[in-house]
């Protein structure tokens, strides 16, 4: 999954496209625990034949900015011929030189294997292998991914899309309005220091695309600075425990007790205060 910059666009992808052929369609491989222990996405099919054709075509790129140049050409004739004559080879044993004739010299009933031999023999397994694996993989039972890996993200923005009540904020709302009730004189400091931690800070896109959405509801003299967290699964607990290595936490902290025995819940912050600032600490 992933958050799209531009949803209206990705959108008209999907209804102008066939699925299976869009760039963010994806299958999701079930486990059946016998092959397969644990699902994982691949590519559909489509776009696993350009995504080969790309790199075939990269790797001979390479293999021709590497290979010495040739004016005659003939070079380049004598290497198309050779893969010809391995293709033909391997599927049938004999090859031909240009006039016609049968060449016997690369006969699989020799004794000793030639060089050629074992080229073409090692072509044929391999193609045999590579066949026996897209077998394999057609069997498989698979679930095709396709607009839900940018449309589920949205509820993050915009929770009215999933379903939920209208009245419900949005992330970059409840950055706004907890940045607001600060006093005016730290906010401009607080909106340079935006830390996104958890596991949906892990989505690609979600940092630029919460920046899109901050600076719609920001005034434009505040500068914005977000920062994503290294370890977003486990940093709000590594920093706490840090700082609690510091810090005891009895002055941080209130039995049970104590809070329920306040009878009005209004009250409660208040009376908490009280007797945190009698163990030298106070509410956070």
């Amino acid at each position: 999954s992933y958050v799209s910059l531009d949803l209206r666009g990705e959108l008209d992808n999907a209804q102008h496209n066939i699925l299976g052929k869009r760039h963010f369609d994806r299958e999701y491989v079930l486990p059946d625990y016998q092959t397969v222990l644990k699902g994982f996405v691949r590519l559909t099919p489509w776009l696993k034949k350009l995504d080969d054709k790309k790199l075939r075509q990269e790797r001979e790129l390479c293999n021709f900015e590497q290979a010495s140049p040739d004016p005659t050409g003939k070079g380049r004739f004598q290497r198309d011929k050779t893969e010809k004559t391995i293709e033909k080879n391997a599927r049938g044993g004999i090859s031909k030189d240009e006039s016609g004739n049968e060449d016997e010299s690369e006969d699989f009933d020799s004794d000793e294997e030639t060089d050629n031999q074992q080229r073409k023999r090692l072509l044929y397994l391999k193609e045999e292998e590579d066949q026996r694996k897209r077998e394999i993989e057609a069997e498989r039972q698979t679930l095709m991914v396709s607009v839900e890996r940018f449309t589920i993200p949205e509820v993050i923005f915009y929770p009215s899309d999933a379903g939920l009540e209208t009245k419900m904020a949005s992330l970059p709302q409840v950055i706004v309005s907890a940045i607001k009730a600060c006093p005016s004189i730290y906010q401009s400091a607080l909106y340079e220091s935006i830390r996104l931690i958890g596991g949906a800070c892990q989505l690609s896109n979600v940092k630029d695309r919460l920046c899109i959405e901050l600076r719609r509801l920001i005034p434009s003299q505040y500068d914005l600075k977000i920062e994503v967290a290294s370890d977003p699964v486990n940093d709000a607990w590594i920093k706490a425990s840090s700082w609690l290595q510091h810090n005891p936490f009895s002055q941080w902290s209130l039995s049970r007790e104590n809070y329920e025995a306040c009878l009005r819940p209004r009250e409660r912050p208040r009376v908490c205060q009280k007797m945190l600032e009698k163990q030298h600490g106070r509410l956070i």
